[in-house]
């Protein structure tokens, strides 16, 4: 089957670079593909999914064009990203599981392409997310976790297969390539960023930035904070630049900035993320990162990244920052000091990632057609 009509539904035209770079990725696959096919984007801001992907879009919010879309179309796309997890608010795995139950009724195939799934805290939810997830035409996970999960779940290994984040397979800018205001702010000086996650609790903060500035004032470097998801991470980054002692210097890259993005991240010397892109975009980049986070899918990643580059990166909670002898600031030290090495080991790791993704994603579009 030629495709040439698709719905493509996910957290796109919300201010997110992570998933701007899933969509840029996604679509230029579908396009390298299917050259004559015209996919429709469920966005935020349509008008800036339009100018940014060149691309049609319709709002995420519009049921009746929904409907009218999911009618026309061959097939949905839902994904890629941590669509379906009630973490931060039931709201989300509610609409992304409401799009793939309208396009069944529909009778519309659905393909889960590029997820996570979980944690589903409330039973039924997960009830609700077995229901319709059982019925998908093709499953493309991107952790072993979700794998075993839709597995218990009753769907058939034969429309299931575990690949990496979509981002993972971002067309990124080579070295040098790109010059901005925002690639050229930090100066001279070197640099390590701190890509941060709102919303921050003050006393979270209170322990992060006391190990930026130990970080800061023992290998001379300037911090950046950043936000990849500006409305809701400039509040975390603004608190935790108020708690340091060093000077910071607060950075809220723009969707259309991803090739900016990559090239800042490029240039530190480490990083600290408490996003799971901002981790992608380093690993990209042959930047030595460290998580921060309490959410599993970053765990999962760095195990993904340790198993294909061989490297055991740092990962600690904010809660792990209490305890006596927290070496946060030293791991990115050393992070810091051995950089060349490190970085040599990511760009392998992420060569095989981005190729068992890239394997996974074209025996998926095969099923499509």
């Amino acid at each position: 089957m030629a495709l040439e009509r698709v719905v493509i539904s996910g957290y796109y035209g919300c201010g997110n670079l992570g998933d701007e770079a899933i969509l840029t990725a996604l679509l230029a696959r579908l396009r390298a593909r299917w050259p004559r096919l015209e996919p429709l984007v469920l966005s935020g801001v349509p008008q800036e999914t339009t100018r940014l992907h060149g691309v049609r879009a319709i709002n995420r919010r519009s049921l009746p064009a929904i409907v009218r879309e999911l009618r026309a179309a061959q097939l949905l796309i839902s994904g890629g990203g941590g669509l379906l997890q009630d973490r931060t608010s039931r709201r989300s795995p509610l609409y992304y599981l409401g799009i793939i139950a309208l396009a069944q009724w529909l009778d519309r195939p659905v393909f889960f392409i590029g997820q996570g799934v979980g944690p589903l805290r409330r039973r039924w939810l997960r009830t609700l997310a077995q229901r319709r997830l059982r019925r998908v035409a093709y499953a493309l996970v991107r952790d072993e976790a979700s794998l075993r999960l839709l597995r218990s779940w009753g769907l058939p290994q034969e429309r299931l297969a575990q690949a990496g984040d979509l981002a993972l397979l971002w067309p990124s800018a080579r070295a040098g390539e790109t010059l901005s205001p925002l690639v050229e702010a930090p100066g001279e000086k070197p640099y390590a960023i701190a890509a941060l996650k709102g919303p921050l609790a003050e006393r979270q903060a209170e322990l992060i930035a006391p190990e930026l500035d130990r970080l800061a004032a023992e290998q001379g470097l300037q911090i950046i904070l950043l936000a990849l998801a500006a409305r809701e991470d400039c509040p975390a980054t603004a608190l935790v630049a108020g708690q340091m002692q060093q000077p910071s210097l607060q950075l809220a890259p723009q969707p259309g900035e991803l090739a900016e993005t990559l090239e800042l991240i490029r240039g530190a010397r480490c990083l600290l993320g408490m996003r799971l892109h901002s981790l992608i975009f380093a690993l990209l980049a042959g930047t030595p990162f460290a998580a921060l986070s309490e959410d599993p899918k970053l765990e999962r990643f760095l195990a993904q990244v340790e198993r294909a580059s061989g490297l055991q990166l740092p990962c600690r909670s904010p809660g792990q920052l209490r305890r006596p002898g927290n070496r946060l600031a030293g791991s990115l030290a050393r992070l810091a000091c051995e950089r060349g090495e490190i970085s040599a080991a990511l760009q392998r790791g992420a060569a095989k990632l981005a190729a068992r993704t890239e394997a996974a994603l074209e025996r998926c579009f095969e099923r499509m057609s």
